[in-house]
């Protein structure tokens, strides 16, 4: 079988770039797909893979469906994919171009409302206006469920996959393709328990270490971290804050942040260019990623499902993205987006209580272990695409 993926762009950093890699590689090794993904331009050279060419047509990303129409076209004269496949955030629908082969909608971002701004702050909220105010995040802001089924129907599409059960269950009351739940995965070879003592890192033995990871976004709930860490260290004194943050529109600010903290000491922090992490994972004794909004947000937080594989305690916050994987006080432990106080208290609560921390991370592990794996998120990526072209071709 042959794919044609239309991507905005390609980052192998990003959690979209991810998914689609993951899993056409998959496919290309076990069952002797082809792919071919078109898109405007590359962030970062993306690994070659068997069965993947990869076509950089230009234009502009949420345009360049129209703007490169002629080049396009002429790349899927040339394949003759059995099928197109359109991945991006529900906001891709309105912008998509009609071409002359069956297609399909892949969605990796939930539904946005404008309360998803509220917990954001002026600050913030100036600082990661791109993040924040982009075209995609306009366009997928109050697109109603019964506007996305509309677009559906009207451009003829033979299958639908979206990234939460919600979506799913909404949604395939309204069509008549079929709707799949295909979420982001991990790689649960590579994220897997392993013994590691915090010294060979360079930490304390007896130093409880609460890590957070991921880019350099405070959306992302570094400042309401730094806030509970003041009350966390108060409670536990040999707690040590470790953050390891990837170059990104408020890398300044994270480390000015730091740098004036009162418990500056007690922080360790530090910009990583590659997101290698498991050695980190494998010590900490609980992983605090208190996002503040869905809005730069994949709906399954890739930091989040890579924690939870490795079985470390996790502590998140109340977003549709994240209630998908984390049941609270059976997986993890959910807090209010940017409320320090209550953040502080889950955090005390798994180190003190260290049994407790450890079932919800053997909890969460199981989760991701029954329904996250690449592999399996694959495997469902290849029925659903079977389906759509028993369907596409009973239609003609």
């Amino acid at each position: 079988m042959r794919i044609a993926i239309c991507k905005e762009w390609l980052d192998p950093h990003s959690g979209f770039t991810k998914h689609i890699l993951e899993v056409s590689k998959r496919l290309a090794q076990q069952h002797g797909y082809q792919f071919d993904i078109i898109t405007s331009k590359l962030l970062e050279t993306v690994p070659e893979y068997p069965g993947i060419n990869v076509h950089v047509v230009g234009g502009h990303p949420y345009l360049f469906t129209h703007t490169e129409k002629e080049k396009i076209q002429t790349i899927l004269d040339e394949v003759q994919p059995d099928l197109l496949d359109h991945h991006g955030g529900p906001g891709t629908l309105l912008l998509t171009k009609n071409f002359d082969v069956p297609k399909i909608f892949s969605l990796h971002a939930g539904k946005l409302m404008w309360q998803d701004y509220r917990h954001v702050g002026l600050k913030n909220f100036v600082q990661e206006r791109k993040k924040l105010w982009g075209p995609g995040h306009l366009m997928n802001v109050n697109l109603s469920f019964k506007k996305i089924a509309k677009k559906i129907r009207r451009r003829n599409a033979f299958g639908l996959s979206v990234p939460t059960k919600a979506m799913q269950q909404t949604l395939q009351a309204q069509l008549d393709c079929p709707v799949y739940h295909l979420p982001s995965g991990v790689d649960v070879d590579q994220f897997t328990p392993k013994q590691l003592n915090p010294e060979d890192l360079g930490f304390g033995a007896d130093e409880k270490l609460i890590l957070f990871f991921g880019k350099a976004q405070l959306i992302r709930g570094i400042g309401t971290l730094l806030q509970a860490f003041t009350r966390v260290h108060q409670a536990v004194p040999n707690a040590r804050l470790v953050l390891l943050v990837r170059a990104d529109v408020s890398t300044d600010r994270v480390t000015e942040k730091v740098n004036q903290h009162p418990l500056k000491p007690f922080i360790y922090h530090e910009v990583k260019t590659r997101g290698d992490i498991a050695d980190y994972l494998a010590v900490s004794h609980v992983v605090v990623l208190p996002f503040l909004t869905p809005m730069a947000l994949p709906a399954q937080p890739l930091t989040l499902v890579e924690a939870m594989a490795v079985g470390r305690p996790s502590i998140s916050t109340t977003l549709d993205v994240v209630n998908d994987l984390i049941e609270h006080k059976e997986h993890g432990l959910l807090a209010p987006p940017n409320r320090p106080d209550t953040l502080a208290r889950h955090i005390i609560h798994m180190l003190e209580k260290p049994e407790d921390a450890k079932r919800m991370g053997q909890n969460g592990r199981e989760r991701i272990l029954k329904a996250y794996d690449w592999d399996k998120i694959a495997a469902s990526t290849h029925q659903f695409y079977q389906q759509a072209v028993e369907l596409a071709g009973r239609s003609l």
